[in-house]
């Protein structure tokens, strides 16, 4: 099924591929556009609904959207898919519900804004939840099951990433690459890195739970000034912190260790520590 440069569109549950580009209202409900190499492609649309759609064994892409603007995809899934839900360059998008199993890149966001991952569960994929160059942009109770990387987030503008999980993930459970973030309430379980912050950016750590974590909880790079407090190491196997290099004067407060700070390539230290 094609659309293109229509007022607003609504394609068949039923028409397989689906490309809709230049419109001003796209509606997809119930399709399966599984086993096509793009199964479902919105470019430069405006208003997208995508509810109840299902992309499975997709060569390139499950479902992608591309510098769209409003819109929300929700109870949407994909399996065995390159990429399952891709979304680039867009604005004001929420993906809600929606989920990706056993595929090279489950959610991913690239130079998005002001979008937000709600809701979601990825299982069992290379790289879970990606996001990139992006600003703006929250993830909320969204899990990562068996990944290799859970969340990987890198070089974006400010996150905010709340009541997340990250299990089982056998690199890391969260990356925070040179990407400032308030980390709060999520929950890092059997991974073997829980999570790994470096590359000079700021982040708020807060209310965090640690556990049996196989390698190093919570590792530390050449961070910029960071408020860390209230987090909880348990059952760590490894390290519960290691520090390398900097740690930009940050703060240190009121978080329980399992096992004692390892500052052994550290450069300096916490400007107060409680």
């Amino acid at each position: 099924f094609y659309a293109a440069s229509l007022p607003s569109v609504t394609a068949p549950a039923d028409a397989g591929e689906i490309i809709c580009c230049g419109c001003d209202e796209v509606i997809v409900r119930g399709a399966d556009v599984s086993d096509c190499s793009m199964g479902m492609v919105l470019a430069y649309d405006q208003n997208v609904l995508v509810e109840n759609c299902t992309a499975n064994r997709c060569g390139v892409f499950g479902i992608y959207v591309a510098k769209c603007d409003g819109g929300r995809l929700i109870d949407c899934s994909a399996r065995e898919t390159n990429h399952g839900l891709d979304l680039r360059g867009s604005a004001h998008i929420l993906v809600e519900n929606c989920a990706a199993a056993d595929c090279e890149q489950g959610l991913f966001f690239s130079m998005m804004r002001d979008s937000a991952m709600m809701g979601c569960t990825v299982t069992g994929t290379r790289q879970g939840y990606f996001m990139a160059v992006g600003s703006g942009n929250v993830l909320t109770g969204c899990e990562a099951i068996g990944c290799e990387n859970g969340f990987n987030l890198q070089k974006e503008g400010h996150v905010l990433m709340a009541d997340c999980a990250a299990r089982e993930c056998t690199v890391c459970g969260v990356r925070l690459d040179t990407t400032p973030t308030s980390f709060i309430h999520n929950t890092l379980m059997d991974n073997w890195v829980g999570v790994m912050a470096y590359g000079g950016a700021s982040f708020d750590m807060a209310d965090n739970v640690f556990e049996g974590t196989k390698c190093c909880a919570l590792y530390l790079r050449d961070i910029g000034f960071s408020r860390i407090t209230g987090n909880v190491f348990t059952g760590d196997k490894g390290d519960s912190v290691q520090i390398v290099g900097s740690v930009g004067g940050s703060l240190w407060l009121k978080n329980e260790l399992d096992i004692p700070m390892n500052t052994a390539a550290a450069e300096d230290g916490f400007g107060l520590s409680e």
